[in-house]
This record gives structure tokens, sequence and C-alpha cells, in this order.
């Protein structure tokens, strides 16, 4: 196999890492990027917190709605404490994460590989290949 393109790494979401170039196959960024051209790589995790909110306010409404609101009596009254309170705790418990490959070249041009957690491994193998092929480079 010829040594300017070699096959390092392989992943059907994301794309190709080569010796010489990244070849990017995600769907918002495509198209080849040679490796000399690469000054940086990040991967960025950051928590959507719409769904925490959510439960949140919704277990503060089961709490306090049925209490001061409504005239509920007790045995009506318990099913909405119980499952106010477990939506209040899982409010905090609750985490989702998006992750965020940004690969900066050399021109300013930024390439972004948006995933969620559930792709997590792949884009942290991802990452993980394409900062070690960067480093054996210097």
């Amino acid at each position: 196999m010829d040594t300017k393109t070699e096959h390092i790494h392989f992943d059907k979401k994301f794309g190709l890492i080569t010796s010489n170039q990244l070849v990017l196959k995600a769907k918002t960024s495509k198209g080849k990027i040679p490796m000399e051209s690469i000054e940086g790589v990040k991967l960025v995790k950051y928590r959507v917190l719409y769904t925490n909110i959510f439960l949140f306010v919704f277990s503060c409404v089961l709490l306090i709605f049925p209490a001061f609101v409504i005239e509920v009596d007790y045995q009506n009254f318990i099913p909405f404490t119980i499952l106010g309170l477990f939506l209040l705790i899982a409010s905090f418990i609750h985490k989702f994460h998006f992750y965020r490959l940004e690969i900066e070249e050399g021109n300013q041009t930024k390439h972004f590989i948006n995933t969620s957690q559930i792709h997590r491994k792949s884009i942290k193998h991802f990452h993980y290949l394409l900062i070690r092929k960067l480093s054996k480079r210097v």
C-alpha cells in the first residue's frame, strides 16, 4: 500500500483518517482536509438542559398546584406528591449530552461534526486517533 494513502482509521459516521489527509463524512462538513493544514482539534461536550427545566417546572406544578390552587382530598393528593417528587429528583439527575468535534484549518476555516451521546464512544475514539496522528506529525 502506498504510504501517501495509508489507511489509519475509518468510521462510517464521521469519516476517514489517512496518513496525509482527513476525509470528513458528516452531515455538516464534507470534504478532504490535508493533515498539514489542520491547526487545532477540539472535542466539546455540552449538556442539554431543556428537559431538566421542563421536568423541574412540571414537578413544581404537581407539588404546588394541588395543595394551594385546587381543593384535593388526601387520597388524591398523595399520587400528585409522589409523582411531583419523582419528577423533581429526575430533573436533577437526568443528563443528556451532545458532542461537537471542531477542526480548525490554517486558513481559519472551521469544520464541525455534531453528535449525541449515543455515538459518544465513536466520536471520542475518532478524536483520540486524530490527535494522536497530529501529534506524530510534529
